[in-house]
């Protein structure tokens, strides 16, 4: 790919000062719960998890995830599929989970506005109180949505946003305000040992082709011979980080004590989105795929985040 992969280790990083946690089980062979893990991501994490030894319990009621994500996971003896939505109660003996069951892509969270939510508050009680339970450590992926359309670039942990809460993507964004609030408040309250990674745009292998977002949906429409959606004058800009960066990032919050909240931004340097245009016909002439279609510049919707 032509777009850079970021280092975790300039990666922007934030410690509190948080009360004291409950003790949590870390080990070198654990029981992990990983939510949402026949997603993207999820199934990116629960195979590096397997490569390190321990113990995958892989929980997705298929709302976005995919059976063929994990398909090779399958007939490992470490690996254990559950299907089950998190709105439900379940119990399962865990020392870590992490939490990435929702939608993230706007295409998926417009289409049952009050499951995305439910998924970020009933839910996230849910896991909470598993946490709490089985004194398990639990991680949270959030989400630069948090910030809304935000005046500040790049953002920082300290950065309190510029949003919008009743607007068409606020089924997704205040959930994952609330969800984080859910966190601060069992981590205070009674002593869940928590973190917080609030993710920026990610990349990579097994990203849905109806993800809608930049990446895919310049690639799927070139391979397609469509033309080149481009909403706005294409001078918004965006971070990315490749999928593996994301998971070593992800691990390493999870097991850092001196770590509580963590922006995964991936590259710093913001690429407009004109510039993948660009990017764009340089893969496909190095590729030999033919661009049959034309960029066609598209009405940017008020709600869409600038940067």
């Amino acid at each position: 790919m032509v777009i850079a992969k970021s280092s975790v280790k300039d990666l922007v990083i934030i410690a509190d000062s948080v009360p004291e946690s409950v003790p949590t089980k870390i080990s070198d062979f654990m029981n992990i719960l990983v939510t949402g893990g026949a997603g993207f991501i999820g199934s990116h994490l629960c195979r590096q998890l397997l490569k390190q030894g321990h113990y995958v319990i892989c929980l997705d009621n298929f709302f976005t995830g995919s059976i063929e994500n994990i398909k090779d996971l399958r007939a490992n003896p470490n690996f254990e599929l559950i299907r089950h939505d998190i709105v439900d109660t379940i119990h399962i003996e865990c020392d870590q989970i992490y939490n990435l069951a929702c939608p993230a892509s706007p295409v998926h969270y417009q289409r049952d506005p009050i499951k995305t939510i439910k998924t970020s508050t009933y839910a996230m009680v849910n896991m909470l109180e598993l946490a709490l339970q089985t004194r398990a450590r639990i991680l949270q992926t959030s989400t630069s949505e948090i910030y809304g359309d935000p005046l500040e670039h790049p953002q920082k942990e300290s950065y309190l946003g510029h949003v919008n809460c009743i607007g068409p993507r606020s089924s997704y964004d205040e959930g994952k305000r609330v969800a984080e609030s859910l966190m601060m408040a069992y981590h205070k309250e009674k002593g869940v040992d928590i973190r917080i990674a609030r993710l920026f745009n990610t990349y990579g292998p097994n990203l849905a082709m109806n993800d809608g977002r930049v990446v895919s949906n310049f690639i799927i429409q070139a391979l397609r011979g469509q033309n080149i959606t481009v909403y706005g004058s294409g001078s918004q800009t965006r971070s990315f980080c490749y999928i593996s960066d994301m998971i070593e990032a992800l691990i390493k919050l999870m097991n850092k004590d001196s770590l509580f909240i963590l922006c995964v931004m991936g590259e710093w340097r913001k690429l407009l989105t004109r510039t993948l245009t660009l990017m764009l016909e340089l893969i496909c002439l190095k590729f030999s795929i033919f661009l049959t279609g034309i960029f066609l510049f598209m009405p940017l919707s008020f709600s869409f985040p600038y940067s």
